[in-house]
């Protein structure tokens, strides 16, 4: 892949993208892809007049949410946390994460400076098995829409879920944000935004590499990205995005977007090299067999080793 460097510094990229997203584009010395817009993985999301009726608030800390989760079981909601097939759980295991170690930690762990299995990432597991107690045991037979609809039906008081969840509500299903569907940063997690994002890099050696640079500028320009985002159900990755075009849940999470920490998401492929993020399945597969929080923080240590993370 061809260096993006000079690229970003000609179109004025390095001023208007974020410094966190421009560091997670970068490595040795070189930028090499252009995001052309952002999800947020960290949300959860609710109905505001079911959590009305049952006389909770959405809760802002880990702790809060597993006191709540307990006061709707009281309240007939068996299991208040709508979760659906297996890539979900990893979804959901990176917002727990975020939430125990917060965002230095949690980047810390894929710079190498936090070992998997340190006390601090073991207690990931311990809380995550907490969050699980209160999710749906048919979680594998459902895909990540239906479980968003038990959700929205009153089956279930909340999703963890990516703001893709916010197009399916508002664009699919027709429910106005903040009334039909209601949304805060996953337990633990507020302040800070963990992104992905659909970007484009060129190929050392393209055939048509003018108009290769063409169709980045485009991707990286205002008018390219505020074009195509409202159609998505993303925001742009620019700071100067024209919100006026985007909906009320992407005007809240541009807003998030420039004001917050940002960090990557693992599941969606922003943090780690895929020789790791596609043997974390393997991890999630002991864990939800076992429970056991050493052995699953042990297992995640060792392939962080055999693939060199951090190095």
């Amino acid at each position: 892949m061809e260096d993006l460097s000079d690229l970003f510094k000609s179109e004025g990229w390095t001023a208007q993208f974020p410094k966190g997203l421009i560091a997670l584009l970068s490595a040795r010395n070189g930028i090499w892809s252009v995001p052309v817009n952002i999800h947020r993985s960290n949300v959860m999301w609710y109905v505001p007049a079911n959590l009305k009726k049952w006389g909770v608030s959405p809760p802002k800390t880990l702790d809060e949410f597993l006191a709540t989760c307990k006061t709707l079981q009281g309240k007939g909601v068996q299991h208040p946390l709508a979760l659906g097939e297996n890539w979900t759980y990893n979804h959901l295991w990176e917002s727990v994460a975020l939430g125990v170690l917060g965002p230095e930690d949690w980047t810390a762990l894929w710079t190498g400076k936090l070992k998997f299995n340190d006390p601090k990432a073991v207690k990931v597991w311990a809380t995550f098995a907490q969050v699980l107690d209160f999710a749906n045991p048919d979680a594998s037979g459902l895909s990540w829409q239906q479980a968003t609809d038990r959700m929205l039906k009153g089956n279930a008081a909340f999703n963890v879920m990516g703001d893709w969840a916010a197009g399916y509500m508002a664009t699919t299903l027709k429910l106005k944000p903040g009334e039909g569907f209601g949304w805060e940063a996953s337990p633990g997690t507020g302040g800070v935004f963990m992104m992905l994002s659909d970007s484009f890099g060129l190929p050392k050696g393209v055939k048509h590499r003018d108009a290769a640079l063409k169709w980045l500028r485009e991707l990286g320009s205002k008018e390219g990205q505020d074009t195509f985002n409202p159609l998505k159900g993303s925001i742009a990755a620019r700071l100067d995005s024209d919100l006026s075009k985007y909906n009320a849940y992407l005007q809240s999470a541009a807003k998030d977007w420039k004001t917050s920490k940002v960090v990557g998401s693992l599941a969606h492929g922003a943090v780690a090299p895929e020789a790791f993020a596609s043997q974390f399945g393997t991890v999630m597969e002991i864990f939800l067999a076992s429970k056991n929080a050493e052995a699953a923080a042990n297992a995640a240590q060792a392939i962080a080793d055999q693939v060199g993370l951090g190095k």
